[in-house]
């Protein structure tokens, strides 16, 4: 699936990148999202609406507000080959650039910092905030190469203006946490719908496949390491005939990781959009085997220490009850994460499948070429594979058929390892049990056999109480020692008689 190792580190660049934002994190937004979920928690139910995002107030706001993009047309046939006027590329509008240029990216950020409320749909949990020294635009084509900036409109140089970079084809642009006023520029330029911009905005979690009349959008989810905790991270990729565009709201490797990839094949086979969309998926599907790795590793040992071990302490049970407590967590965490990766890779092929089997006039080549299953010569197979400067076009509907096989088995991987630390969890608890049964049968054991002892002793305590009283009492008046002896040889005698009646009838 993908050459390159998961041992891999990411690039100087990226750690530099995540290091900063770690260090550079407003604690003004990490004190209001902590007071947020303190205030939900609390909150009585007729005033749970002012936590969460406002509904429109104006026509312009409502996503179903008729878009005036002369691509979305009522009546307008759908973009079935590259040739057709509906995909030819949008020129970029003068008032956009001019939009962009006058842009304060410091005053949008505080804006939306301020006006950031809770999801409907997301996790909620909490975000990093979009910093504007960041460099959160990245932009790749083979001929450009990775240019990255803090904004948009930063992008462009004197010799690469905006609109250059952006008539170009196969190229992609990723975008980490844009603000509300940067996601309506980029729909603007790109033609998005709203719903679009709606769900990324929003950090819609599904995982899905939507197919537009333009585009196909995929939402993917990542995740950060958060001590214990797995943070869900979507990357919402937006798949162009003629490029790529993918959005996130964190600081992750995968990027690099592909950017890595992508340079490295560049010579060898024609990087279309949907290839590198692939190996984004691909990176990320990667991420997880790892953790599985270690999760896998993990159950072998509590399994042997739960079947081997015989005696352990009250914090050794308290720790192996933890660590199979905290392995669990880990398994349900990644079969959510992992759970419905295999539709949106099902229902990505379909969308391909249903888009492909053709190769425009100018060699570039559609969202998936079919291959012939029995090429009729030589010539045909070689017009297939190698339609453009001699490099391969890749057939994506098969490496994304190999993703999804790896997710497959990722899944039932970790319903094994569930299964097992159910078992395990299941068994230990029981081990502890039988250990506290045999504890309190000894403990049964000891108590008996006081108490045999006791009823022994409490009628010889009575017979010398007797004797013991300042009053007239047989024996008193006589100097010898015969009827203490009597009184001994009595008690001695019933003690024996006691006790062997007793272990007969297997008291003790």
């Amino acid at each position: 699936m993908n050459e390159r190792p998961l041992s891999v580190p990411p690039t100087e660049n990226s750690l530099r990148s995540i290091h900063v934002l770690d260090d550079r994190l407003s604690h003004y937004t990490v004190a209001r999202s902590t007071s947020i979920a303190s205030d939900l928690l609390h909150a009585a139910p007729q005033e749970l609406q002012r936590f969460f995002q406002e509904r429109p107030s104006r026509p312009d706001e409502d996503v179903c507000f008729p878009s005036t993009s002369p691509t979305a047309t009522p009546g307008s046939p759908a973009c079935l080959t590259p040739n057709s006027s509906t995909c030819k590329r949008r020129s970029m509008n003068p008032s956009i650039l001019e939009h962009l240029n006058t842009r304060d990216p410091e005053k949008d950020v505080s804006m939306d910092i301020q006006e950031k409320k809770l999801s409907l749909y997301g996790d909620n949990h909490l975000h990093l905030t979009p910093l504007v020294f960041i460099d959160r635009f990245v932009y790749y084509h083979p001929e450009v190469g990775r240019r990255q900036a803090r904004t948009l409109r930063e992008l462009a140089t004197d010799s690469w203006s905006l609109d250059t970079l952006f008539a170009k084809e196969n190229y992609w642009l990723d975008v980490t946490c844009p603000t509300q006023a940067e996601m309506k520029t980029i729909s603007q330029i790109f033609g998005i719908h709203a719903l679009t911009a709606e769900d990324i905005m929003s950090q819609e979690i599904r995982e899905k496949c939507d197919s537009f009349r333009d585009y196909l959008f995929v939402s993917y989810r990542a995740f950060v390491h958060d001590d214990v905790q797995l943070t869900p991270i979507n990357f919402y990729n937006i798949v162009f005939r003629r490029h790529l565009l993918t959005v996130h709201f964190d600081q992750v490797p995968h990027v690099d990781y592909v950017l890595q990839r992508v340079h490295q094949l560049q010579d060898f086979i024609t990087l279309v959009p949907e290839w590198i969309n692939y190996a984004l998926m691909d990176e990320i599907t990667d991420s997880f085997a790892p953790l599985i790795q270690q999760i896998e590793q993990e159950v072998e040992n509590l399994e042997d220490y739960v079947l081997h071990t015989t005696t352990t302490s009250a914090d050794d049970q308290n720790m192996t009850i933890c660590r199979i407590g905290m392995c669990r967590k880990r398994v349900v965490q990644l079969l959510r994460l992992l759970s419905s990766k295999s539709d949106v890779i099902r229902a990505l092929i379909k969308r391909f499948e249903e888009r492909s089997s053709f190769i425009d006039d100018s060699g570039s080549t559609s969202t998936l070429v079919k291959m012939p299953s029995s090429p009729s010569s030589e010539q045909d197979n070689k017009k297939c594979l190698f339609p453009v400067y001699g490099r391969i076009i890749p057939d994506v509907a098969l490496y994304l058929g190999d993703v999804q096989d790896h997710i497959v088995t990722m899944l039932q991987n970790l319903n094994h390892f569930e299964t097992a630390l159910a078992r395990s969890h299941s068994n230990y608890l029981a081990k502890i049990s039988i250990e506290l049964t045999q504890t309190s049968n000894a403990t049964n054991q000891v108590i008996g056999r006081l108490t045999i002892f006791a009823t022994v002793l409490v009628p010889m305590n009575l017979v010398t109480g007797l004797f013991g009283m300042n009053v007239k009492v047989p024996g008193k008046d006589y100097d010898n020692l015969i009827y203490f002896f009597w009184i001994v040889c009595s008690l001695a005698v019933f003690g024996i008689i006691s006790f062997t009646m007793a272990r007969q009838m297997k008291m003790f």
